[in-house]
């Protein structure tokens, strides 16, 4: 799909954001502000602490969060070849400690539902500019997905959940 410039710059083994966004099973969220205002609620902005980093610069990895034996990655480096090999970085592993697992993975969750909202609020097929009315569902259809095995709602209930 490589809708965006800087993939031609970056060769054919490139993927963004927008390549696995384009992908109907993944649901993706982009750090983003809403861009229009919608109904009922305020424009958002930044807060202009640092012109660095415009968003959440938080970096870990949550290896098998949910069970006996999690793995959290965390520190200043950002999985890259030059935080690795190059800069002066840190990094904790911490491992099999399920109570840290539980905080990072709700931490986790807790971003990407706060970003997954403003940035389907952004997508150019709801135009920015919804209001909290045009998603109220007045009947069951909006349950069905969740119990539509082809469907990423599906597998997030069975994660958390259950299948039943």
């Amino acid at each position: 799909a490589k809708s965006h410039d800087r993939a031609a710059m970056k060769g054919a083994d490139y993927t963004d954001y927008y390549d696995f966004k384009s992908i109907k099973s993944n649901r993706i969220a982009f750090g983003a502000t809403i861009q229009n205002a919608m109904s009922g609620r305020a424009q958002e902005s930044l807060t202009g602490l640092t012109n660095w980093v415009p968003f959440i610069h938080t970096k870990y990895m949550i290896i098998d969060a949910l069970t006996e034996n999690p793995t959290i990655i965390t520190g200043s480096a950002n999985f890259s070849e030059a935080s690795t090999t190059r800069n002066d970085e840190n990094m904790l592993i911490i491992q099999g400690d399920t109570l840290v697992a539980d905080i990072y993975f709700t931490e986790f969750m807790r971003l990407f539902e706060h970003y997954y909202f403003r940035d389907r609020c952004n997508d150019p097929k709801f135009n920015g500019n919804r209001s909290s009315e045009d998603d109220l569902v007045l009947n069951e259809t909006w349950v069905y997905p969740y119990y539509d095995p082809s469907n990423q709602l599906f597998r997030e209930r069975c994660l958390f959940g259950s299948c039943v």
